[in-house]
């Protein structure tokens, strides 16, 4: 059975202190849980030490410790509310106490009888049913509490017949008197006091203002803090949220360390600031710190559609690109590139390498308009693949619509983002090779189960991909409530039917249409830069047209390009990708483009030589007649004894030091005699400027403060001075 530790404290087999009965059944690893009545737990004893306990007669005077008082007198009336408020009252009030029998010492205190007893409640007010405070306004509970006093105060005056503000005595406020009284005697704990009753009445029943009983309690603390009070020191605190949330008071103390009105808050007020400020504005940080994607998962609301309804097929398609989490068998990870017609819900598909090449959106498109026929509008997102010139060009072109969506806003397009979600929950994750939808399922798989023998061939994910397509298409889907075969044969084909193309006589002329723009691309010394990889030729074609410009277009092998002329008229060479290379091929390749960028460099040296031998090259002075221009010495003024007898290479670069400082001591003194002329001639033109009154009070503040500050000013103002008066002499 279950029983308090104060019922245990002291009988046989348990210590004699509250504490040590604790640890005694913890120790034990005896079961605990909550009273079902009052506050404190119970642990599960053997049932005949319950009885035991039970047949023991109770003492005539229960003292007991402080931790028991409190465990007995949970929940009574007037009791605190924690241990330490419970010691206080027994101090105040002087308790009987005596020292406390066994190991452990201390006192035992003996409560009032009263404190025991079921108090009966006041008949006149009943018991106040007061809401859970849960996502209530602060001081709602107050007020509730305060407004049943005051109608139960205002209905009893009635019912007697007492008039609740008549001078009576003292008194005015007779009927609130009388009731406070009559409330007090019956519930001596908690005392209504007159003038507090009587100003709520005044509030709820005469100004009928029952709104003002929830009082200000910490109201006037609202925006009244160090930061709140100093906008400048608030924009800090803000700034630093985000990335240098630690380094807030070092940034404080810096920024206004020569602000005397400024008082830097304490460390705990700008915490309490900043989490305050991340709660009231929750939205904007969460979108902030944890990104777009978290922001929508965790806090946009999902209720709505957030896309229109489809009155006939090929009205609107979705188009959108996912890798698949399957590594095919060649060690390579493709990308399924969908669209679907939103609304029948049929989708094609075309797997890819990359999802931005060049040729993945022209083939994907392609084969829609085989399989479905021709829509009005497609939703994509702002990819490179989809808005790109020949892109552009081509669904205008064939007349349709492209409508991106806004940047990273995946749900205006919510058809195809389900149809991926779908295909890699149903299929992807049941196929040989998975790797999972996260990196730490992909890490437990490789280290489990997924191994090279185990994965499939692009060809087999394929024929996958056809099977699980068929079987969607005829299976009833919960958007549509049937199969969407069933869907699209239900769309209004008189007034708006499929416009189809024929797979022998347009295929052609369709995938030109939708082939990728020839561009001009710079050969380097990698070779040519396409879709973010390096392409080149094995023959070493490339390497002896570097730094050319090239025309270069792209196949249906995301492996090979064509390379052209600017003109277009000749083809140069067909280049492959680096990764499709073999190291052998790759080495090959590398040998015959030095081998060829030799050859053009032995040529061109030959050329040179022969041009260098016939030219003769003049200098400078040879060129140029130069007068009277005296010819500088390296080595300055150090002495020539030192120089002839310099033969060791220390003495050497001892004598180059001392010539270098002899050499930056004149440019110095240089330096310094054009400062003072400068100075001079500055300080003259400032004065004549100012004896003329056409100084700016720029030239006239600089010409004060060298005069003040400066005893080279004074001096040159008084050498100026003289030269006016001796030309005025002369």
């Amino acid at each position: 059975m279950y029983a308090s530790i104060a019922s245990l404290v002291g009988k046989p087999g348990f210590p004699a202190s509250y504490n040590g009965t604790k640890k005694y059944l913890e120790s034990r690893g005896c079961t605990r849980r909550l009273k079902p009545k009052g506050k404190g737990v119970e642990y599960l004893v053997a049932l005949d030490l319950i009885k035991d306990i039970d047949s023991r007669p109770t003492p005539t005077k229960n003292y007991y410790s402080v931790e028991i008082l409190f465990e007995k007198l949970a929940g009574k009336p007037g009791i605190p509310q924690t241990i330490s408020g419970l010691r206080r009252r027994i101090k105040a009030e002087d308790w009987e106490n005596r020292k406390r029998e066994g190991k452990g010492g201390g006192l035992e205190y003996l409560a009032p009888k009263d404190l025991f007893i079921e108090k009966p409640k006041l008949s006149l007010v009943p018991e106040i049913q007061l809401p859970a405070p849960v996502d209530i306004t602060v001081g709602a509970v107050r007020k509730s509490y305060r407004l049943e006093i005051v109608t139960q105060c205002d209905k009893w005056c009635d019912d007697n017949n007492i008039e609740i503000g008549r001078r009576e005595g003292e008194s005015y406020w007779t009927g609130v008197d009388k009731f406070c009284t009559q409330y007090n005697q019956e519930n001596p704990d908690k005392k209504l006091h007159t003038n507090t009753v009587a100003r709520w009445w005044q509030m709820a029943i005469q100004k009928g203002l029952p709104a003002n009983l929830a009082g200000k309690h910490g109201q006037h603390l609202i925006g009244k803090t160090l930061i709140d009070k100093q906008p400048e020191v608030a924009r800090t605190v803000i700034a630093m949220i985000l990335d240098r949330p630690s380094h807030t008071m070092t940034q404080l103390k810096y920024e206004f360390r020569h602000r005397e009105d400024i008082k830097i808050p304490s460390y705990q007020t700008v915490v309490r600031y900043r989490n305050a400020w991340k709660v009231n504005n929750a939205a904007s940080y969460c979108e902030m710190y944890e990104g777009i994607s978290a922001f929508n998962s965790r806090r946009r609301p999902a209720n709505g559609s957030q896309n229109i309804e489809m009155d006939y097929a090929n009205q609107k398609w979705e188009m959108d690109g996912t890798k698949v989490d399957v590594i095919c068998a060649d060690g390579k990870r493709y990308t399924i590139m969908v669209l679907i017609d939103c609304f029948s819900r049929k989708f094609a598909y075309e797997i890819v390498l990359r999802a931005n090449a060049d040729a993945a959106y022209g083939r994907t498109l392609f084969k829609g308009l085989m399989e479905l026929g021709m829509p009005e509008i497609i939703s994509t997102d702002n990819g490179t693949e989809y808005k790109n010139e020949q892109g552009i060009d081509a669904t205008r072109n064939l007349k349709i619509q492209m409508k991106f969506c806004n940047p990273r806003c995946p749900w205006e397009k919510p058809f195809v983002e389900r149809v991926h979600g779908t295909i890699g929950t149903k299929l992807l994750e049941t196929l040989p090779g998975a790797i999972g939808n996260s990196v730490a399922a992909k890490k437990r798989l490789d280290e489990t189960r997924l191994k090279d023998g185990d994965r499939i061939t692009v060809e087999q994910l394929d024929t996958h991909l056809k099977a699980f397509q068929a079987a969607y298409h005829s299976e009833k889907q919960e958007g549509v409530g049937m199969s969407p075969n069933e869907k699209w044969a239900s769309s209004d084909h008189a007034n708006h039917p499929i416009r189809r193309f024929d797979p022998i006589e347009d295929a052609e002329a369709l995938q030109l249409l939708l082939s990728k723009k020839t561009k001009i691309r710079t050969i380097q010394k990698k070779g040519i830069k396409w879709d973010k990889q390096w392409y080149y030729d094995k023959e070493g074609d490339w390497s002896i047209k570097i730094d050319s410009d090239v025309s270069v277009q792209a196949t249906d092998d995301d492996d090979l390009i064509r390379v052209y002329t600017l003109d277009k008229k000749e083809l140069l060479f067909i280049a492959r990708s680096d990764k499709s290379y073999s190291f052998e091929d790759r080495r090959e390749a590398v040998g015959n483009a030095k081998r060829r960028s030799g050859i053009d460099r032995s040529q061109g040296k030959k050329v040179y030589r022969k041009a260098r031998k016939e030219t003769k090259i003049y200098t400078y002075p040879e060129m140029h007649t130069v007068d009277n221009v005296v010819a500088f010495e390296a080595r300055g003024n150090v002495a020539d004894e030192i120089l002839a007898t310099s033969h060791s290479a220390i003495e050497k670069i001892n004598a180059d030091k001392l010539a270098a400082q002899q050499q930056q001591a004149k440019r110095d003194r240089e330096q310094t005699i054009l400062r003072e002329d400068t100075f001079y001639n500055k300080m003259e033109g400032v004065y004549l400027s100012i004896e003329a009154k056409t100084a700016t009070e720029k030239e006239i503040e600089w010409f004060n403060f060298q005069l003040e500050n400066n005893p080279i000013g004074r001096s040159t103002l008084e050498n100026i001075l003289d030269s006016l008066d001796a030309q005025a002499s002369a």
